[in-house]
């Protein structure tokens, strides 16, 4: 029997029959790694583990690693194989840190057997930028994606779809690292192209519509986003099906887009929505349940519905510690959306603690001038404003603003954020001279950004023309 489902998993290829083999996961689940002896058979069945999330998909990959090593095959092309989808087994299920060395093998070998411009070769190189990436090495990542849309498009051609891949991979890098303007036109370019090559709703073509509508977002374009996440959930809903697991994911970006244009009451039901279709389909645990369960909490917390954003914040930290360890960068994510209910409910206290962890943890792991260490200089900072301890609160913000200024620009919306903050800190302090200062670089910004009366050019207005209270 384990024999026949084997052989299931590999007819025509893995690609070919993706929406098959989903099929066999069930019954892949309940074979017993002792009964499965041949290093393919290991590999199908890790593919298919791998694909919904199932750890035990990495014994199989390791049993594959071993068989096929065990008769001698140290840097055969089929033990390269097995240890790229070991590799993809671990970052699947969110252990990317163990996934870097095997990765950083692959490529070495890879280079040493077939030269540095090979396809294969181009392949591994952006299976690692995409594991530097999730673990926040987004420098690390930027030159491989860079090395291989290069390459990709000398050995291709600019509009071959692996090009177009490699553009959509550098185009994330770019966001990633605040270079949205950089993004933009990749993300253009390669939704024209694929529209061109594969038509307006062939699922590639979908998923470049929602890369395009990211961008826009980051951009603060979110008028220009919301109508492409529209379509992508649209489409897919016709094309997957209301429960397929890219039509969940459409339907969570659709959320964050209604979200991010005030309209909670449009973002909730298609969030409450994913986390019980997650449930049901993945299981309570799983990295991609866990997240919806983050996006409701966050649906709740702009509705003002604090007390039931609580457990869910609290479940998804526990469960994130519990699976991905206490130091992972989105167990990180987690505590900081945990700290934001805390305050939010008056818990200051409690919300500290966590905030100084975070902010610790990143200086750590990604360094001292990452994108996400200084927002969690900037929360931690405004804790402190919060308890009356601006002092502490004013040489984080001064740190937060220069370096965004450094890496954003001045005119970046994170970058005015942390104007606002330092003026607010400077206000409390009651030092008018670096206020005023400020102010006269601040309020022309927020006015050319923003508009005279948008919102939050109004709170820097009013910041800014009031002396503090004496």
């Amino acid at each position: 029997m384990v024999r026949l489902l084997a052989s299931a998993t590999t007819v025509g290829g893995w690609y070919n029959f993706i929406g098959f083999n989903r099929l066999l996961g069930p019954h892949v689940r309940l074979a017993q790694l002792e009964e499965v002896t041949e290093a393919g058979d290991h590999y199908g069945f890790g593919r298919i583990l791998a694909e919904l999330g199932n750890e035990l998909s990495i014994a199989h990959m390791e049993r594959c690693v071993e068989r096929w090593r065990s008769l001698g095959c140290q840097d055969d092309e089929a033990v390269l194989v097995a240890i790229t989808g070991l590799a993809a087994s671990y970052c699947l299920v969110g252990r990317e840190q163990e996934a870097l060395p095997l990765q950083e093998e692959v490529l070495k070998q890879r280079k040493r057997l077939l030269g540095p411009d090979h396809l294969d070769t181009l392949i591994a190189m952006a299976s690692l930028a995409s594991s530097y990436w999730s673990l926040g090495r987004e420098q690390e990542a930027l030159p491989l994606d860079e090395e291989v849309l290069k390459q990709q498009k000398r050995l291709l051609g600019p509009d071959h779809l692996d090009t177009l891949t490699a553009m959509a991979n550098l185009a994330s890098s770019y966001r990633s690292l605040g270079r949205e303007q950089e993004a933009l036109p990749l993300d253009e370019e390669v939704l024209k192209q694929q529209k061109r090559l594969l038509g307006p709703d062939h699922l590639n073509t979908l998923a470049a519509m929602a890369n395009l509508a990211g961008s826009y977002w980051s951009l603060g374009r979110e008028q220009e986003a919301l109508p492409l996440d529209e379509e992508v959930l649209k489409q897919q809903k016709r094309l997957l099906g209301l429960d397929h697991l890219d039509t969940l994911a459409a339907m969570a970006n659709l959320a964050s887009s209604y979200q991010s244009l005030g309209r909670e009451q449009e973002a909730l039901p298609l969030d409450e929505e994913v986390l019980k279709q997650r449930k049901r389909l993945l299981g309570s645990d799983h990295l991609d349940t866990l997240a919806a369960m983050a996006n409701l909490a966050s649906s709740y917390r702009s509705l003002g519905r604090e007390q039931e954003a609580l457990p869910l914040k609290e479940e998804v930290l526990k469960q994130r510690k519990r699976l991905l360890g206490p130091d992972h960068l989105d167990t990180l994510a987690a505590m900081a959306n945990l700290a934001s209910s805390y305050r939010s409910l008056g818990r200051e206290q409690e919300a500290l603690p966590l905030k100084e962890e975070v902010l610790k943890q990143r200086k750590r792991l990604l360094g001292s001038d990452h994108l996400d260490t200084l927002a969690a200089m900037a929360n931690l900072a405004s804790s402190y404003r919060s308890l009356g301890r601006e002092q502490e609160a004013l040489p984080l913000e001064e740190e937060v603003l220069e370096k965004r200024t450094r890496l954003l620009g001045l005119d970046h919306r994170d970058t005015l954020l942390a104007m606002y903050n330092l003026l607010a800190t400077l206000k409390a302090l009651r030092m008018e001279t670096d206020l005023t200062t400020l102010g006269e670089v601040a309020l022309p910004l927020y006015e050319r950004v923003y508009g005279v009366d948008h919102k939050d050019t109004v709170g820097v207005r009013h910041l800014v023309s009031r002396r503090a209270e004496r």
